[in-house]
């Protein structure tokens, strides 16, 4: 094989190699545009979820509250009592990010 059919064989495989990572870039980008969140939008979900589950919580607590100012719990405000303080663990356990 002569040096100038070696050398125009490597400039093809070049090239083609070229072209393929250009396509590639150009395709993880266009994913990215289209399928991915921008950082702006993954900060406002965050504030979004934030606040929700700050409202959550102090629903919980609030009822909680209620529940222990009673004198006397009926087996069902017993039963409720119980589960409002887990749910109050768990939103605590998720605001930790555990």
């Amino acid at each position: 094989m002569s040096a100038q059919r070696a050398k125009g064989i490597l400039w093809s495989i070049v090239g083609t190699l070229v072209a393929g990572l250009a396509f590639g870039g150009w395709q993880a980008r266009d994913y990215i545009d289209t399928k991915l969140a921008t950082k702006d939008q993954v900060r406002l979900a965050m504030a979004q979820a934030e606040f929700v589950l700050d409202r959550q919580m102090e629903a919980v607590i609030s009822q909680i509250a209620y529940l222990e100012r009673k004198s006397r719990l009926t087996p069902g405000e017993a039963d409720q009592l119980r589960y409002l303080r887990q749910q109050l663990q768990e939103m605590r356990r998720v605001r930790s990010g555990k």
